[in-house]
C-alpha cells in the first residue's frame, strides 16, 4: 500500500505523507526507497535532524557544487517554515530563478529540493523540528553559501525580526 503521494506544484516537488490513524495516534511513512527511486530516482545517504528554538531564525543559503551537489528532502516534524530555493545551475534555463514555499507539519508535506539549488528557510514557529534527507554526503570544503539577506534576490522574509548564525551573517552577498 502506498503511503506517499508525489506531485509537482509551482516547479517544486511536493511529497505528501499519508498517515494511517486510529485511537492511539498515527503511523506515517516518510521515506520508501522503492517509491523514491521510482518517482525521483534518488537514494538517501544521510539524514539530519534540525531543531530551531526561535521563530524568525534563517538558515542558509547553502549548497554544494558538481559531484558534491545533493538533492534535499525536508520533512517538517513540528512547526512551519518559509523555504526559498534558488537554481544555481548556470546551464539551466531557470538559472537564478527563485522558488518559495511555506511548509507546515500540519499539512503532512515534504519538499524535494533538486541538486544544484541553494536553499534557505526561515522558521515561522518556535521549536520547529525538521528531518533533513540528502542524496550526497556533506563535504564542508565543497560547500558554497551566500548571505540570506542579500539584496540581489529581493527576498521578503515573513518575520522581520531575523536571527542569523555568525556563519550566515558573515557570508558574502550574492553577485553574478
Amino acid at each position: 500500500m502506498k503511503r506517499l503521494k508525489f506531485y509537482s506544484k509551482n516547479n517544486s516537488n511536493i511529497i505528501k505523507h499519508l498517515p494511517v490513524t486510529d485511537s492511539r495516534g498515527y503511523f506515517s511513512r516518510i521515506y520508501c526507497l522503492k517509491e523514491f527511486k521510482k518517482k525521483l530516482n534518488k537514494k538517501i545517504v544521510q539524514i539530519n535532524l534540525v531543531k530551531t528554538k526561535k521563530k524568525g531564525t534563517i538558515r542558509g543559503f547553502h549548497y554544494q557544487n558538481n559531484k558534491y551537489s545533493e538533492d534535499k528532502i525536508l520533512v517538517l516534524l513540528e512547526g512551519s517554515i518559509y523555504d526559498v530555493f534558488i537554481n544555481m545551475n548556470k546551464k539551466s534555463k531557470n538559472y537564478l530563478k527563485v522558488f518559495k514555499k511555506k511548509i507546515t507539519s500540519k499539512k503532512n508535506e515534504i519538499i524535494f529540493i533538486p541538486r544544484g539549488y541553494a536553499n534557505a528557510y526561515q522558521v515561522l514557529e518556535n521549536n520547529t523540528k525538521i528531518l533533513y534527507f540528502t542524496t550526497n554526503y556533506y563535504t564542508p570544503n565543497q560547500e558554497k553559501q551566500f548571505n540570506p539577506l542579500s539584496n540581489f534576490f529581493k527576498i521578503k522574509w515573513p518575520i522581520k525580526e531575523i536571527i542569523l548564525s555568525n556563519k550566515d551573517k558573515n557570508s558574502k552577498n550574492f553577485s553574478c
